[in-house]
This record gives structure tokens, sequence and C-alpha cells, in this order.
């Protein structure tokens, strides 16, 4: 997802993993109902329905399960 929103409905069992892509985030799922949002700043939150979901944040993982929200925080720029 480069930009805006989109939702996804992953039924499960899957022989492998569905994986999306919103900037610097990575969304492993098995089986989830979910909406990801790409805003700018490289900002991306994620509201699970069903199921849940593993989200890699550059390297930092978290688990995202039914009824959660999880929003990334803005991307800061390093000194020039």
């Amino acid at each position: 997802v480069e930009t805006g929103r989109a939702a996804f409905d992953v039924t499960s069992p899957r022989a492998r993993r569905f994986v999306v892509r919103a900037g610097r985030v990575s969304l492993s799922v098995l089986g989830a109902r979910f909406a990801v949002w790409h805003e700018a700043g490289d900002v991306v939150a994620v509201a699970v329905e069903h199921g849940s979901l593993e989200l890699d944040d550059d390297g930092r993982r978290v688990v995202v399960g039914a009824g959660s929200v999880f929003r990334t925080t803005p991307k800061v720029a390093g000194p020039s």
C-alpha cells in the first residue's frame, strides 16, 4: 500500500502467510479481516476486525488482535 487505505479479508488456513507492505511496515497474516492506512510521514495504522496479524515496524514486532488498532509513529529524519 503506497498511500491511502486498503481492506483485506484473509481466510485461513493458508499454506503460506499473506504479506502486506505499507511503507516501512510489513504485515504477516494467517487469517484476519483488517484495514491498513498509509498516511503522510510514513505513518501506518492497522485496524483488525477479526483474527490477528503480526506487524513488523523496522524490526519491532507487534501482534495485533481482533478489535485492536495499532498506529506507528511518524518517521523522523536523521541529522543531515
